[in-house]
């Protein structure tokens, strides 16, 4: 908790005052480190899984949720694009109707999204896990959440476009890495392009003869090996490269494959 605690603290991102609860008996289950925060609540606030990456725009929608003005004591930010989803025999699935969650929890047969461990929520939150512990030895958070779905108060948001990672395994680490160190040189590619796209390079038309009379166009362009992401016709996830080779089916047609 300590070494958490400094990490946090040790952030140049935020200037937020952190507030750090310990939770002594983390091991009796996951509801009771959402009990634990009970007594330093006293509004409507955000919960996550800390082991789960959001980006930015998942966590400024959540924020905007606003649960009381929904008539709701939780909003559960929820992904519905099941296909494809990584390790969904292990995530928490989610019956949404409507607006709202009608059901909640690890064993659901019938579901149409996934809970993305996010959470707008007030503090009746704390009556439903106290509930479940009270009912359910180590209970989790999502026996919780299906009481406060019982009673017709948890409300369902969809998490929108981008991408999030549950970080279960080392397989899953490895997998979340990856997608932000994607997501971050393509996003600077993108800002460089931006910043170069006044420096398009002039390009120059060569024709080339062979003796059966057939030509090809080349387009010379000054610039592109020193700036390859000032290139419209480079993709963006590819930009990065140091090197590419452009060819044309006349090309292929002379020289061959």
């Amino acid at each position: 908790a300590a070494e958490v605690a400094h990490a946090l603290r040790s952030r140049k991102e935020g200037r937020a005052s952190l507030e750090i609860v310990e939770n002594p008996a983390w091991e009796e289950g996951q509801a009771t480190s959402v009990l634990a925060a009970k007594g330093v609540v006293r509004g409507p606030f955000l919960l996550a899984m800390a082991d789960h990456v959001f980006a930015d725009e998942h966590i400024a929608r959540a924020a905007a949720l606003d649960p009381e003005d929904l008539g709701a004591s939780v909003v559960a930010v929820v992904d519905p694009r099941l296909e494809g989803f990584p390790a969904l025999d292990d995530a928490v699935r989610v019956a949404v109707v409507g607006d709202r969650v009608a059901a909640i929890g690890r064993n659901l047969v019938s579901f149409n999204a996934v809970d993305a461990g996010l959470f707008a929520a007030t503090p009746s939150l704390f009556d439903a896990v106290a509930e479940a512990m009270g009912e359910r030895k180590n209970a989790e958070l999502c026996d919780a959440l299906d009481i406060v779905a019982a009673g017709g108060r948890l409300f369902a948001s969809e998490i929108g476009g981008g991408a999030w990672d549950d970080v279960d395994t080392p397989s899953m680490l490895v997998r979340a890495e990856l997608r932000l160190r994607r997501e971050r040189r393509e996003q600077r590619v993108v800002a460089k392009r931006r910043e170069l796209c006044a420096m398009t390079a002039r390009s120059e038309s060569h024709a080339l003869e062979t003796n059966e009379r057939q030509s090809t166009r080349v387009e010379i362009g000054r610039g592109i090996v020193a700036h390859p992401e000032a290139a419209p016709l480079i993709p963006d996830e590819s930009a990065s490269s140091p090197c590419f080779v452009f060819t044309d089916e006349t090309v292929h047609e002379l020289h061959g494959r």
